[in-house]
């Protein structure tokens, strides 16, 4: 708990300080991959040799700062028109860099700092999802449509990735 309470404090100093430099920013938090901190029945605590979804499925976060707030702005907006952005926006749908990638370009291409401009929910909301693939140089993890994951190493058979 220490650590995370100093790390977010940083974080927060340091969106603080783009902030008070009155320059529109766009801050993207992309993890490397995680630390699979609890294991589970196919890998031991800490490991990362299989990408599996506890080391491989990780927030991202993106904020854009520097965006005009109209005077008493609440979120709804005229019919027709997109709603002010109010509060965070979460996406719930699996995505993956593609997604981020493709929200970065949106965002390049159709400026969120102009007024009128689409806001971050209704860009989000366009993202495709990506179904969970994720891989090294010897394993392969995957999401079915039955929503279980899979495995296969090497050249032997898919089995079930237990969690």
């Amino acid at each position: 708990k220490p650590r995370l309470t100093q790390l977010l404090s940083d974080f927060d100093r340091f969106i603080s300080l783009l902030e008070s430099s009155g320059r529109p920013v766009l801050l993207m938090l992309v993890p490397e991959h995680g630390a699979s901190l609890r294991g589970d029945k196919m890998q031991i605590s800490g490991m990362r040799e299989i990408p599996g979804p506890r080391v491989t499925l990780v927030p991202t976060a993106i904020k854009l700062i520097g965006l005009p707030h109209p005077a008493g702005a609440t979120g709804a907006a005229p019919a027709g028109q997109p709603s002010a952005q109010t509060g965070p926006v979460i996406v719930s749908k699996p995505t993956s860099y593609f997604d981020l990638f493709t929200l970065v370009n949106n965002l390049m291409q159709d400026n969120p700092y102009r007024p009128g401009a689409t806001p971050l929910a209704g860009r989000v909301a366009q993202l495709q999802g990506t179904r969970f693939v994720a891989e090294n140089a010897d394993v392969v993890v995957m999401h079915d449509d039955n929503g279980q994951y899979l495995l296969k190493s090497g050249t032997d058979a898919w089995i079930p990735y237990t969690n």
